[in-house]
């Protein structure tokens, strides 16, 4: 998320008195499906004495590997898309919703996220489907 994006965006909240709102999803790298096979070692303690030398396979995204943020931040991008969102060109981490009377600014940064719109009922219907 670039600085300026981030200070244009909380200059149009206050100049049309918009309310923001801030998110922070609970262990999102978790929520990330992998689009490509990963193999790890079996985690220390959870070692199968039978199959010492085997390895996993996980199926979905975990913390620590390196596919993680990416694969959290394609499913979320994914997810905006198909609400309507549309991905800002100058900054990827901005996405937004405009239509005849309502704006909506959803800034990423990780896991956290910041949502301002022009109507604060739209808003909330949004972070409720989200």
């Amino acid at each position: 998320m670039k600085p300026t994006t981030i200070r244009l965006i909380l200059s149009l909240a206050v100049s049309f008195k918009w309310n923001i709102r801030q998110l922070d999803v609970s262990n999102a790298f978790l929520h990330g499906i992998l689009d490509e096979e990963v193999y790890m070692e079996q985690p220390k303690g959870y070692e199968n004495q039978t199959f010492p030398d085997n390895v996993c396979y996980p199926h979905k995204s975990l913390y620590g590997l390196k596919q993680a943020p990416r694969a959290w931040f394609k499913r979320l991008s994914q997810q905006l898309i198909d609400f309507g969102f549309s991905e800002s060109k100058m900054d990827y981490s901005l996405f937004t919703y405009i239509s005849d009377t309502l704006r909506v600014f959803v800034l990423i940064y990780v896991d956290d996220i910041i949502i301002t719109g022009s109507n604060s009922q739209a808003v909330h219907y949004f972070i409720a489907q989200l």
